[in-house]
């Protein structure tokens, strides 16, 4: 059987790059600064991030690239993968959620909770007419945090979930 892989200019949902989208979600999409600093957290800009070579998946490209200190970028990946997992969803975004998130699980947008997405996961007991779910905890969903992925008409797909 043939591997697929990824290539670095791969699109990630229509705009940008798997492997910008995946040193974005690594760190949240935010940088943090120093600790010895008052940085306020912000996104990180496209243009900041280092080209990727041809082998940007190697470990040593990405120990090189937490030599440069590249403006907080260490810290904020540690920040935001500490006891978290990362993960890639059946539509294939990426995303980084709790350690207990497990294949199967669903995630979800839960209105009244900003732009914050949620990994939930069915009960036993689950049917079409009884959609308990398990609350697992929050996930940073690459191209979802600041609502890019919310459709127009997000009224008409609401649908009534019971968490416990």
């Amino acid at each position: 059987m043939a591997r697929s892989r990824m290539t670095k200019n791969h699109i990630y949902h229509e705009h940008e790059t798997w492997s910008t989208a995946f040193y974005k979600t690594l760190a949240n999409d935010l940088l943090t600064g120093d600790l010895d600093q008052d940085a306020t957290p912000r996104r990180i800009k496209t243009a900041e991030i280092p080209l990727f070579p041809e082998d940007w998946d190697s470990y040593s490209y990405w120990e090189a690239m937490f030599d440069q200190e590249f403006e907080g970028y260490p810290l904020s990946c540690m920040c935001a993968t500490v006891l978290r997992r990362f993960f890639i969803t059946e539509m294939g975004r990426m995303g980084i959620g709790p350690s207990s998130t497990k294949p199967g699980d669903d995630i979800v947008l839960i209105c009244g909770a900003g732009s914050v997405p949620f990994c939930v996961r069915k009960e036993p007991d689950w049917t079409e007419d009884n959609q308990i779910y398990t609350h697992v905890g929050d996930v940073y969903l690459h191209g979802v945090m600041y609502g890019e992925a919310m459709p127009e008409n997000w009224e008409e797909k609401v649908i009534q979930i019971h968490l416990r």
